[in-house]
This record gives C-alpha cells, sequence and structure tokens, in this order.
C-alpha cells in the first residue's frame, strides 16, 4: 500500500508539473501577433535597365528590452522592376512574434543584379545592411505589416566607368491590426488597419541609412580597386572642403550630442587633439563610436569586439550610451577623415576631420 500511495502521488505531481507547462506554453503563444513583411517598387522609367534583381538573405527586428531578433534567413530574390510593371507586392516573411513595440527593422542584401541592353552586371551597395528606424506595433491576435517600398530610379547610380552601384532609397510604411490576402503568386495585397510609420530614407556612400541621406544625382561617383565607393568632382560643397591648415586647427573642441544629430560636424582638429562628445538631450543616451555599424573599424585600431578589453582607451568607440547631461572624450592619433555615428540612433553621424 505504501509503494501504492508514493506511486499515486508521483503520478499526480507530473500531471501538474505537464499542465503547468501546457499553460504556460498557452499564454506565451497567446502573448503573439501575426507579422507580415513585403517589398514593392515605385519607380520611373529607367531607360534601358530592364531588371534590378535584389537577394533578402535575412530580415531582423529591433525592441528595446529584446535587442536585435531575426525574423527570417530565407534567400529570396525579387526584381523590383517586375514588381514595379505587375503593379505587385511581394511576400518577405510573414511570422509570429511576441506583442510589443520594435523600433528598427533591417533587411540585409547580399546581391544585386542589373539588366541592360549590355546584359547582366553585379551592382555594389554602399552597405549590405538596410537599417530603418520606425515602429512596428504588433499586438495579440492582430496582424501588423511592415512593407519596404524601393524607388529604384532614385536608387541607382552608374559610374564613370559603367559600373553599377545600388544605394537603397525606400519608403517604409508599417500598420497594425491590417488585413493580409496572401496569394498564390508570393505576393499580398494589404488593406486597413491603421498607419504606424510612414518614412521615406535613403543611404549615402558610407552606407549611413536615415531620412533626408541619399547620393545627389549629380554626383561622379567611382569604385576603386579596393571595391571602395569614392566621390568624384560633383560632390557636395562640405565633402569637397579644404582641409584647414594646421595652425588654425584646435587641439580640444566640444561636440554636443542630442536626437537632432552631432555639433558642431564636420569637426576639425589637430593631430593628438581630443574631442569631448557632450550628451545634451534630457532623456535619450548616445553612443558615439567609428563607423561602420554595427562593427565599428573604420578608425584604425577600432572594433566593437575591442570594448571592455585592454585595448578600448585606444579605440574610437564610447562602448557605452552617454546618458543626459554627461561626456565621453577621445583623442585623435591617426590624420584623416573619420565618419563616425550614433550607435544608439544609428540616422545620426558626423566627422572628424584631423590634420597635421
Amino acid at each position: 500500500m505504501k509503494a501504492k500511495a508514493t506511486y499515486l502521488t508521483f503520478l499526480l505531481l507530473a500531471i501538474v508539473l505537464v499542465a503547468g507547462c501546457v499553460g504556460q506554453q498557452a499564454n506565451a503563444e497567446a502573448d503573439e501577433g501575426r507579422v507580415v513583411f513585403a517589398m514593392k517598387d515605385h519607380a520611373e522609367d529607367l531607360q534601358s535597365v530592364t531588371s534590378i534583381e535584389v537577394t533578402v538573405d535575412q530580415i531582423m527586428v529591433h525592441s528595446e528590452s529584446k535587442g536585435w531578433i531575426t525574423v527570417s534567413t530565407e534567400d529570396r530574390t525579387y526584381d523590383l522592376l517586375q514588381l514595379r510593371a505587375q503593379e505587385s507586392t511581394a511576400l518577405l516573411a510573414d511570422v509570429e512574434l511576441e506583442e510589443g513595440t520594435y523600433t528598427q527593422l533591417r533587411l540585409d542584401i547580399s546581391k544585386v543584379v542589373v539588366t541592360d541592353s549590355e546584359g547582366k552586371t553585379e551592382a555594389k551597395l554602399p552597405s549590405s545592411e538596410l537599417k530603418i528606424v520606425g515602429n512596428l506595433v504588433v499586438e495579440e491576435n492582430s496582424t501588423s505589416t511592415a512593407t519596404f517600398d524601393f524607388i529604384a530610379d532614385e536608387s541607382l547610380y552608374i559610374t564613370g566607368n559603367d559600373k553599377y552601384i545600388l544605394a537603397p532609397v525606400v519608403q517604409l510604411e508599417t500598420r497594425q491590426d491590417a488585413e493580409v490576402e496572401v496569394k498564390s503568386s508570393n505576393t499580398v495585397e494589404i488593406t486597413g488597419g491603421t498607419v504606424t510609420t510612414d518614412v521615406k530614407v535613403g543611404m549615402d556612400v558610407n552606407g549611413n541609412v536615415g531620412i533626408g541621406i541619399s547620393i545627389p544625382a549629380d554626383t561622379e561617383i567611382d569604385i576603386g580597386v579596393d571595391g571602395i565607393i569614392s566621390i568624384g568632382a560633383n560632390e557636395e560643397p562640405e565633402l569637397i572642403e579644404e582641409e584647414p591648415s594646421a595652425p588654425t586647427a584646435p587641439m580640444n573642441v566640444t561636440v554636443e550630442m542630442s536626437s537632432n544629430g552631432f555639433s558642431p560636424s564636420p569637426t576639425t582638429i589637430k593631430i593628438g587633439g581630443t574631442i569631448t562628445f557632450k550628451n545634451m538631450d534630457v532623456i535619450l543616451d548616445h553612443w558615439p563610436a567609428s563607423a561602420m555599424h554595427p562593427t565599428h573599424t573604420v578608425y584604425p585600431g577600432s572594433g566593437i569586439d575591442k570594448c571592455g578589453s585592454d585595448e578600448q582607451p585606444t579605440i574610437f568607440d564610447a562602448c557605452r550610451g552617454i546618458s543626459p547631461g554627461n561626456e565621453w572624450s577621445f583623442t585623435f592619433n591617426s590624420v584623416g577623415e573619420w565618419n563616425y555615428h550614433d550607435h544608439l540612433s544609428t540616422s545620426l553621424f558626423g566627422k572628424i576631420i584631423v590634420v597635421e
């Protein structure tokens, strides 16, 4: 009898544990909402260009509490001009995400192939990461959408030696409580709901993405033997401004950081000079660091992987968010023009010019 009672006790405990796990799983699933990611193209006629095939190999979203979350790693190739001609919207991913607000969306583009009268040519991207700041609100038992509307005629450039560069210009629209019909042709029709984000962003030659950023249409650009995109004679005036002579360059400068960006920028200092980055915001933290995001490796010897190591004092990287009212300083010992950005708000960026 004692053995039988013990067996029944263990059996009851097992049933309770299983029931608890099932209940927890049901609650976790109940806290998720459907999210549909889509792509289309809205462009003018590109004359001799008949196809722009874009391969997307990863989709990610970012939340303040969980960081970056991978949505899809499936390689998919889309012809932007075909989408435009058919007036269709292609399905990128149809997933379930935990409810909440996601503040950044990211497409990783691994390849772009352009077809013109001469045949197929692989285009160069300033950066394979298209990272856009915008709110994606996911609610339980509801459908949200994120549509990346590429504007091909504002994105495609041809160099002096007939090579193509694709610096994406995209209109991002997100909706909550939308109606979505997925069709057999792997296209979607999105209607209704509430628009939560409707923003147009572009990419510059350094891979920076944000509102008001792009490569001007009349800019002469080229791709060097090292694969780096450079701006030629028709660049914007601030980019071709001659460096000040060494006697006029200061040794110490304070750069103010806020939600509006870095000021002053560009900033010129003498080699061995120190720049103090001061956070003037009331709420937001800012994290100044060398380009490019997220590796921070453009300034010599820098890299986000060195944060927390013995090399941290030598890298152009705050390695943390600087809270409102506080500051961080760095001494520049390498001559050159050094682009940098805010690791926490990647649409904010600036330039440091270090002279002899």
